[in-house]
């Protein structure tokens, strides 16, 4: 994919041989450098960017990254008694490993930045990389959220009381929480000018985007709240140059909690007024659980895809209206509909709050 951020896009040629592609670098034997690496290589296949790494970079969000390694390498020292320092350099935090097993494998020369911001990451990195494009620091990024489940996600989302028992079910009236899963997604942010310059196949526009904190402590993201919400979307508005009417579909960050998904629809029913009655709502988390750091990425790739095949996912699972939760969140089915303009909402444990509008490309 290739993206803009208001003279960036989202395309996709397709060029590259994945064969062609150095071998991976020893260190991608962790669980989320050899997923990340395989997805990178489609990717940047489908991108037709191969061999133009000089001034690609990457950004990674995540929420737990290394996490699952983390939890090995413990279970190596408790075991030992004693820290492996010829076998683990890092025996505590080998976070950073992710970003640079990355650009090893691809010998990517451009900025590399990893960002955890818990479920907002993959639109943080989507924000930071149409950042640094802008300001010529790469002729291209990868946006990528990525996260695998660990021992500490399942304990953590249980003691909070925030994983389902059975199955999520954003805005139903009894729903219980949401389900944890796992994956990676990226996107290839690319300047509009470079875009056309190489022929690449335009897929969409990622006209603006809108960051926000709550402010409120690492576990207390002000649940009932909306205030800082409506900041980040009138952040984006504002940088999208766009009128919230021209909104014509959301894709709700729609946990499935209690909590966040009445508020969600508060924030939407105030930034759009009565018109949040008339635009369709999707939570795909319904149907791909909560991936944290990535949750948000294949947020933005789902809402790519609804531009190249005009459909509206459904927020299955649905069964009963909750009166507090209103709206139309394409209840079950699918939608066969055409729109221009999608934003997609990323509201992460601890307040950190990411909206992002994308438009289809028309191409101008």
């Amino acid at each position: 994919l290739l993206a803009s951020c208001c003279d960036q896009l989202i395309t996709h040629p397709n060029v590259v041989n994945a064969s062609d592609i150095n071998e991976l670098p020893a260190n991608a034997h962790y669980v989320e450098g050899s997923v990340l690496c395989r997805l990178l290589m489609m990717a940047l296949e489908d991108a037709g960017l191969d061999g133009q790494t000089e001034k690609t970079g990457v950004v990674l969000g995540t929420a737990m990254a290394e996490s699952l390694q983390m939890e090995k390498i413990w279970e190596s020292h408790q075991k030992k008694n004693q820290p492996d320092h010829e076998n683990n350099s890092r025996v505590i935090f080998p976070d950073q490993d992710i970003n640079e097993t990355v650009a090893a494998a691809f010998h990517l020369q451009g900025p590399s930045h990893l960002v955890s911001t818990t479920c907002a990451a993959g639109n943080h990195a989507i924000a930071w990389a149409s950042d640094l494009l802008k300001t010529g620091a790469a002729d291209a990024m990868l946006a990528v959220g990525a996260d695998t489940i660990s021992y500490v996600d399942l304990l953590g989302f249980s003691r909070l009381l925030l994983q389902a028992p059975e199955c999520c079910q954003p805005f139903d009236l009894h729903r219980k929480g949401t389900i944890l899963s796992e994956g990676a997604g990226a996107l290839v942010l690319e300047p509009l000018n470079l875009a056309k310059r190489r022929g690449a196949e335009i897929l969409a526009e990622v006209a603006g985007y809108g960051l926000s904190c709550d402010a409120a402590g690492p576990f207390d993201s002000r649940v009932k709240d909306i205030e800082s919400l409506v900041i980040a979307a009138e952040r984006t508005f504002q940088e999208a140059q766009c009128s919230p009417d021209e909104i014509e579909y959301i894709s709700a960050h729609g946990s499935g909690t209690r909590l966040n998904d009445s508020k969600e629809t508060l924030f939407i029913k105030t930034i759009l007024g009565e018109r949040a009655y008339k635009v369709p709502i999707s939570s795909i988390k319904s149907m791909l659980g909560h991936a944290q750091g990535a949750a948000s990425s294949f947020e933005a790739i789902a809402c790519v895809l609804s531009f190249k095949h005009d459909i509206l996912y459904p927020t299955i699972n649905y069964k009963t209206l909750d009166p507090q939760c209103d709206l139309d969140y394409v209840p079950n089915e699918a939608r066969l509909c055409r729109v221009n303009t999608i934003m997609s909402n990323a509201f992460g444990v601890g307040g950190n709050n990411a909206i992002v509008i994308f438009r289809r490309w028309l191409g101008k």
